[in-house]
């Protein structure tokens, strides 16, 4: 390999968890980078996704390295580095094996093969407007989408969505109009709102805001499911995101809310700046850099994490930490749009990181290769077994 010794770098890094987070994700996609253009023999170019996953069975064969896989069972937290070490261990192996190991059989006694198969999601999102209109995102060109009240929409070429004052407008929008931007299961997508906040807004999730924040007293959005906030500063109007009877408010700062329905309490993380959360109208507790709050049984709990687990969604990867298997399936479902039948999801939790951007059988095979689990995938749905 022409890149091994900067791979090895990478690696040297990770171990020592010194490695920034592009090269964090360059190191994490390297692995997925292998395709059928890497051999040029016609015959032998459907086996280099066989030969990876026969690597992993190996090494998950090989006691003194068995646990040493991307996505690891775990019966205790581990640390984030530490599970990165692991898995830049094991890519390093796949550099040096992948074209020299013997086959390797399942129980029916044929070589493993790819079945059916799910891309992952992208950026897909629908736009409605204060009058009603809808507008798809998925695969509008760079430029104007709509107009209203003053205020203009479009889409840059960075795929953003951005709003604002056109010139000479008299009035830019009215607090009484709003706008939705909606994600699907399998979609993500940003938009800069009127005042200049950055919202990336994960899977199955939706914002609801003013048309304009002019003549408002302050900047209220509402939320339903997970978005990353990079709030615009402005002394003199707070930024609030409301829902599920929770209320952040910040004056400028760099937060993620977790608000879907079927993941609990709401969990707010803050990277950085300072927020104040409320709970309706009742208790306030106010989080510092590194901590997530959450709410549950008529009072707050407040516990420093690593952040960088927290937003890994919004910089395209899987982050697993001492997770249990059915929160793992249920982040699968939101961006590969299955289902899943949990009556037999064992009780088993995982640690590891994974890009988002690969098939999902990548991820039902690693899962299987290390926590003795049968995953099925059946069209559009997922059957967990011991």
């Amino acid at each position: 390999m022409e890149n091994n010794e900067y791979l090895q770098q990478l690696a040297e890094k990770w171990k020592n968890g010194t490695i920034s987070p592009e090269e964090q994700i360059e190191f994490n996609q390297w692995y997925d980078s292998f395709d059928d253009s890497l051999l040029e023999d016609p015959e032998a170019q459907e086996s280099v996704s066989a030969l990876k996953d026969r690597l992993y069975a190996h090494i998950l064969s090989a006691e003194n390295i068995a646990q040493q896989l991307p996505i690891i069972p775990s019966s205790k937290p581990i640390s984030f580095w530490v599970s990165i070490a692991a898995a830049a261990a094991i890519f390093m192996a796949i550099a040096v094996a992948l074209i020299f190991l013997p086959p390797l059989k399942n129980n029916s006694g044929n070589l493993y093969s790819q079945q059916q198969d799910i891309k992952p999601g992208g950026h897909k999102a629908t736009l409605t407007l204060a009058d009603g209109r809808t507008v798809s995102l998925n695969d509008l060109k760079t430029g104007e989408l709509a107009e209203q009240s003053g205020i203009s929409i479009t889409k840059s070429k960075e795929g953003l969505i951005v709003y604002q004052v056109k010139d000479g407008s008299q009035s830019a929008g009215h607090p009484s109009e709003f706008n939705t931007i909606s994600t699907p299961i399998g979609g993500t997508y940003q938009v800069v709102l009127p005042e200049g906040t950055k919202v990336w807004l994960n899977a199955a999730s939706s914002i609801r805001f003013p048309a304009s924040f002019d003549g408002l007293k302050e900047r209220k959005v509402s939320l339903n499911g997970e978005a990353y906030f990079e709030v615009a500063k402005d002394k003199h109007k707070p930024f609030k995101v409301s829902g599920n009877q929770q209320e952040v408010e910040v004056l400028g700062t760099h937060f993620n809310v977790n608000a879907y329905s079927n993941e609990g309490p709401i969990r707010t993380t803050l990277l950085e700046g300072s927020v104040l959360m409320h709970f309706n109208n009742g208790p306030s507790a106010k989080l510092k850099p590194g901590q997530q709050g959450t709410f549950n049984r008529g009072k707050w709990n407040i516990e420093t994490v690593n952040v960088a687990e927290v937003i890994a969604w919004q910089k395209g990867n899987f982050v697993f930490n001492d997770e249990s298997l059915s929160t793992i399936l249920r982040e699968l479902e939101r961006w590969y749009g299955v289902k899943v039948d949990y009556s037999q999801v064992p009780d088993r939790k995982f640690s590891g990181v994974i890009s988002k951007n690969v098939n999902l059988s990548k991820v039902l095979k690693m899962l299987e290769l290390t926590g003795n689990i049968q995953l099925t995938l059946e069209g559009s749905s997922i059957k967990a077994s011991k």
